[in-house]
């Protein structure tokens, strides 16, 4: 499968264009509708995902090296609480922090979406183009990922994001999902579904994670270590033989992050920077 690294690099994200047969990607959905809250590789069917040689060759690729799960995926039905741009990585807006302090962040994140977004579509992912070299949640130009069933998008830790993309009924303009902007802030709070197109099918979109083993996935364990859905996605998650036994057969090298508890430090719901 062809990747261009040197376009995620430098955009900080791609798409990757029906990749996925459309039969896996139908399989996946109507798992993700029962999915409870657990990693995906704890599930019999969702641990294909995490597994999937597609997902896999194409963290190789761009990551360089052997891809390591560390037990950070979800499947998310309908829409969640809260829009905004983002980052995934430890060190988010401090450029001296250690993730700002490599050239190529070694953590990537895979989006599976099972119904079209973007266009005219809600709920989908805005991302910034560039924005993994921007210690902010500002730079690069938003744009919207136009994705259909079998496309796969992946974006780096560093890259600024956000779910749930929103599109306003009157004007059919989508809202840049600023944090500090009023118009997201009331949206947070109150939700304003009278405002917002709905999709005509119910969301439902998988995410998973790979990174190269490194001092900067030692650094992100430890950051998880003090946000509340990872440990509690953690202590939920159970690897059966048969899923570490796909993982080896997919040449995927596991970091068992089900051993993991709540070792008594003070836990986040939302980010909080981890010293150094």
């Amino acid at each position: 499968m062809e990747v261009d690294t040197n376009k995620f690099w430098e955009d900080g994200y791609l798409i990757l264009r029906q990749v996925l047969p459309q039969s896996k990607v139908a399989r996946w959905r109507e798992a993700g509708l029962h999915l409870g809250k657990t990693d995906l590789l704890s599930d019999d069917v969702l641990a294909e995902v995490v597994c999937e040689p597609v997902l896999i060759d194409a963290a190789r690729k761009i990551l360089g090296g052997q891809p390591v799960y560390f037990g950070d995926s979800t499947a998310q039905r309908g829409t969640f609480a809260g829009t905004g741009f983002h980052k995934d990585n430890s060190d988010r807006l401090d450029g001296n922090a250690p993730d700002w302090k490599v050239d190529r962040y070694p953590i990537i994140r895979f989006g599976i979406y099972t119904a079209p977004h973007g266009g005219d579509l809600p709920l989908g992912l805005d991302l910034r183009r560039g924005s993994l070299r921007h210690p902010d949640v500002t730079t690069g130009e938003m744009v919207s990922a136009d994705v259909q069933p079998g496309d796969l998008v992946v974006w780096n830790g560093r890259t600024t994001h956000s779910g749930n993309s929103m599109i306003f009924k009157m004007t059919g303009k989508r809202l840049e999902p600023n944090p500090s902007s009023l118009m997201v802030r009331l949206t947070n709070k109150f939700g304003l579904p009278f405002l917002y197109k709905k999709h005509p099918t119910e969301r439902v979109a998988i995410f998973t994670s790979y990174a190269l083993a490194s001092p900067s996935l030692d650094r992100h364990i430890e950051y998880l270590r003090q946000r509340t859905y990872a440990i509690e996605m953690w202590e939920r998650s159970n690897w059966s033989p048969a899923a570490r036994q796909l993982a080896a057969d997919a040449g995927l090298e596991l970091l068992d992050t089900t051993q993991m508890k709540h070792d008594g430090r003070p836990l986040f719901q939302y980010y909080q920077p981890l010293p150094y």
